[in-house]
């Protein structure tokens, strides 16, 4: 389960380096108000920097990253609940990855518990 988890969190912490980067050409062709844009970017790009760096460290099998990526998950089924009123499919996939994620984090929790 571990590395089920591992990739989840990796791809997770693509995504949202992927979403700084559109935020930030949005903001360059004024398709967003700048000031807006490159907040979302910087907070995305924090985010999944502290993923990147969680899912290293679960890939090592460091039980710390435990809790960080499980309240992500937490997060990120809350926001795709409210992402389901805007793009279905986008909400929808928020919300599995969230299960998925939570599930392989927890079953892993109890197959290799902390010391």
């Amino acid at each position: 389960m571990r590395w089920t988890a591992t990739a989840i969190i990796a791809v997770e912490a693509l995504a949202l380096v992927v979403a700084a980067v559109i935020y930030v050409a949005r903001a360059i062709d004024g398709a967003a108000p700048a000031d807006a844009a490159l907040s979302i970017a910087a907070l995305a790009l924090a985010a999944g920097a502290a993923l990147a760096v969680a899912a290293a460290a679960y890939a090592r099998g460091r039980t710390w990253p435990r809790g960080l990526a499980v309240t992500w998950q937490l997060l990120q089924i809350a926001a795709g609940v409210l992402l389901l009123e805007l793009l279905l499919a986008a909400g929808i996939a928020a919300i599995a990855a969230g299960v998925v994620g939570a599930a392989a984090l927890i079953a892993d929790a109890r197959t290799r518990p902390t010391a």
